[in-house]
C-alpha cells in the first residue's frame, strides 16, 4: 500500500471512529455518554419537503394532456364503429322484417307505404294500424309524431331533431329511370299512388347483387332550415339543381357530370329538402352517383319531371362510405371509392351483370 492510499484509509477510518465525549456540565449523570459518529453528522438536517413545486404541476398536467391527446381518437373511432355497427343492425332488422312481408304476401314491400308495411314485423303493428288510420282520416294528423328507432341512424342526429319519424334508410329506386327505367328494389318511389309491388323472381341479377336498401341524411326542417340550408350540410342534406335538364336516355352521363361538377345551389330561403316521414312517397334513393357525392334536381325546380330524373344519392355519416342492405338481407359497406358502374350495376336488378369490382 503506498502512501496516498495509506491516507485515504487512514482518513476513512476516522470518520468511521465513534468519539465518545461526556455529558457537558453534568454532574447529576456522570456516567452518561453521547455517541456521535461524524460520517452520520448529515443526517441531522431533513431531507424531506412538504406540498410540490409549480413545475411539478406543470408537467403533470402536461402528461395528462398528453395522454388524453393520445387516447381521444381511440375513444372518438370506437364510438363511430358502434353507431355503425348499430345502423347495420337496423338494415338487418329491416330486410328481416322486409322477407317476413314477402313470407307472408309473395312480393316485397312497395307501393305507396313500404315503409308502414314492414312495421308489423317489426314489433310496430298497432302503429301501422293507427297510422293508416290516420290516412284515411283527413282530421288526424298522419304518424302522430311516432318514432320508429329502426329506421334512424344512430350517426345522423338531424334525424332524431325532426317531428315523428323520419326514415335514415330508403329504398333502391334503381340507376337512372331516364335510362334504365325504376329497375330497382322498388318501383315509381319518388311518384305517389303509381308504385308497384315485386317479387323475388323479378330479381333476375339475384338477390344478392341487388341493393335494396341504402342510407339517407335526414334534411333539416323548421325555423333552422335557411341557417342550416347556408353551411357546408346543405350538400349533404339538400338538392341542388342542374341548369339544363337532361331527360334523355343517352344525356344520363352529362346530367352525372352536371350534378357532379356544376351543380347549382338555391338561393338561403329557397332549398330543396330530401327525405320524407314513414308515410311520404319519396321513400327511394338511386344509384346515378356514387355515394356521398351531390344530389340534383334534373333541371329547374319549376319542372314536373325534375324530380322524376334527378338524383337522390346515398349519404352518411360514416367514414368513407354507406351501408346498404342486399335483397338476400346481408349488409355491405360500400366506400365512395366505388367504382360507378359497379354502383350502378348494384343499382340494378335485372341488368345482367355483376357488382364486383
Amino acid at each position: 500500500m503506498d502512501a496516498a492510499d495509506r491516507e485515504m484509509y487512514e482518513y476513512r477510518t476516522l470518520l468511521l471512529k465513534p468519539t465518545t465525549w461526556k455529558w457537558p456540565g453534568s454532574s447529576r449523570f456522570p456516567e452518561e455518554h453521547v455517541v456521535m459518529y461524524p460520517s452520520d453528522s448529515h443526517k441531522c438536517r431533513s431531507s424531506k419537503r412538504f406540498g410540490i413545486s409549480l413545475v411539478e404541476i406543470l408537467i403533470s398536467i402536461g402528461i395528462v394532456g398528453m395522454l388524453a391527446a393520445l387516447l381521444m381518437p381511440a375513444v372518438q373511432a370506437i364510438r363511430l364503429r358502434a353507431s355503425k355497427m348499430q345502423c347495420s343492425s337496423n338494415m338487418r332488422q329491416i330486410g328481416v322484417a322486409a322477407h317476413n312481408y314477402h313470407s307472408t304476401f309473395g312480393m316485397f314491400p312497395g307501393g305507396t307505404f313500404p315503409m308502414i308495411q314492414m312495421l308489423p314485423s317489426l314489433g310496430q303493428g298497432s302503429l301501422a294500424d293507427q297510422i293508416m288510420a290516420d290516412i284515411f282520416n283527413s282530421s288526424a294528423p298522419f304518424d302522430n309524431g311516432a318514432r320508429v328507432a329502426v329506421y334512424m341512424c344512430p350517426d345522423d342526429t338531424v334525424a332524431f331533431k325532426r317531428s315523428g319519424s323520419i326514415p335514415s334508410y330508403l329504398f333502391n329506386g334503381g340507376a337512372g329511370v331516364q335510362k334504365y327505367g325504376w329497375n330497382g328494389a322498388i318501383s315509381h318511389s319518388f311518384q305517389p299512388g303509381v308504385g308497384t309491388f315485386l317479387a323475388a323472381a323479378d330479381f333476375s341479377d339475384g338477390l344478392s347483387q341487388t341493393a335494396m336498401m341504402s342510407e339517407l341524411l335526414v334534411s333539416e326542417n323548421g325555423t333552422n332550415v335557411v341557417a342550416f340550408a347556408n353551411s357546408i350540410e346543405k350538400q349533404r342534406r339538400f338538392s341542388a339543381f342542374t341548369v339544363t335538364a337532361l331527360w334523355q336516355p343517352t344525356e344520363l352521363e352529362a346530367f352525372t357530370v352536371e350534378c357532379e361538377d356544376n351543380a347549382q345551389w338555391p338561393s338561403p330561403n329557397t332549398f330543396f329538402p330530401r327525405g320524407d316521414s314513414i308515410i311520404g312517397a319519396p321513400l327511394g334513393y338511386n344509384h346515378i352517383l356514387t355515394p356521398n357525392k351531390n344530389s340534383c334536381l334534373n333541371g329547374s325546380p319549376v319542372l314536373l319531371d325534375a324530380r322524376t330524373y334527378q338524383s337522390v344519392t346515398a349519404n352518411s355519416n360514416h367514414a368513407y362510405g354507406v351501408n346498404v342492405l342486399l335483397g338476400d338481407g346481408s349488409i355491405r359497406f360500400i366506400p365512395n371509392s366505388v367504382d360507378c358502374r359497379v354502383w350502378r350495376s348494384m343499382g340494378s336488378r335485372n341488368g345482367s351483370d355483376s357488382t364486383s369490382e
